[in-house]
């Protein structure tokens, strides 16, 4: 992990941003390098005039670059297509908390006093004791040193 420097002006916060927005400007970047390659066309298209003497090595230099430009194109949209079902058809598994409770909330619930359960909160081994149908009939604190 790269520990960012106190004097530096640039900010760098990508290992923050979430997974589709990083893949999202590294994809325009991408695709900005290649757009921004495209226009030295016209300059490769001049240096063809040294292609008679080098066996068509322009052109063959052209149709590779526009050719992974081409494959990588279909790539990333091939990517983008999967991410997209990914996000919307498989589940996340998120974590759920709980609201928390009050005491009488737990007293009421479980029919035992507010006394009790503040009692037994603060002892360190507690008993508590079930019905047949697993309902809290009673707590038992024991006071250890």
């Amino acid at each position: 992990m790269h520990v960012p420097d106190q004097a530096s002006m640039i900010i760098d916060v990508r290992d923050q941003l979430p997974r589709h927005k990083r893949f999202f400007t590294t994809s325009t970047t991408l695709l900005l390098w290649g757009c921004w390659l495209l226009l030295w066309q016209p300059v490769m298209n001049q240096l063809g005039l040294l292609d008679t003497q080098s066996d068509r090595l322009v052109d063959k230099v052209l149709h590779a670059f526009f050719s992974i430009i081409e494959h990588g194109f279909i790539a990333i949209l091939v990517c983008a297509v999967m991410l997209w079902l990914w996000s919307h058809f498989i589940p996340a598994n998120t974590v759920k908390h709980a609201t928390v409770k009050r005491l009488a909330e737990y007293a009421q619930e479980f029919a035992v006093t507010e006394s009790e359960i503040q009692q037994a909160r603060q002892q360190k081994v507690v008993t508590v004791h079930h019905d047949d149908s697993g309902k809290i009939i009673r707590i038992e604190s024991q006071d250890q040193v």
